[in-house]
């Protein structure tokens, strides 16, 4: 009767456990996609006053710089928000596999890595080496979108003054 007990509350560990990962999860591709679709469409938005010949060149000097500064702002947000999700996300996963393989010795999960975050020029390289994930996917997206959204100021200031 108390192995039963303490099997039953085993299994309620990880399922808590597991509900707390999948909460994570979720947020994390949420924060992905809707951050995602912002930043294209405030992009997408400079590409069509750009072309627009009907405005003059102030209005599309002024409307690319400012949407730029507010593309770069959602980057730096983006990034920040993901960076910060990923290590809840992390810590739930790492409690999950703690939790699952306390009670399935037999057949255990492999540990979590330590770190839950790559570091800037480490997660640059892993795009090179193809060793980046999905979450390390999005944090470099948003690191270029950033060099977009500066190279389109830049390219649009020279070009009309």
């Amino acid at each position: 009767m108390a192995q039963e007990t303490e099997n039953n509350d085993s299994l309620k560990k990880i399922d808590l456990a597991h509900k707390i990962r999948t909460f994570h999860h979720n947020s994390l591709w949420e924060e992905e996609k809707h951050f995602t679709w912002l930043i294209s469409i405030i992009l997408s938005a400079q590409i069509i006053f750009y072309t627009n010949n009907l405005l003059v060149n102030r209005d599309k000097i002024f409307f690319t710089l400012v949407s730029s500064l507010i593309g770069i702002f959602l980057c730096i947000t983006a990034y920040r928000v993901l960076r910060r999700e990923g290590l809840y996300f992390h810590t739930a996963l790492s409690r999950f596999v703690k939790e699952y393989n306390s009670v399935n010795q037999n057949s255990p999960i492999p540990e979590v890595s330590e770190i839950a975050n790559k570091p800037i020029l480490r997660l640059i390289a892993s795009f090179f080496t193809n060793k980046a994930g999905v979450r390390d996917g999005f944090q470099l997206l948003f690191l270029f979108f950033i060099l977009i959204f500066i190279f389109n100021s830049v390219y649009i200031f020279l070009i009309f003054l």
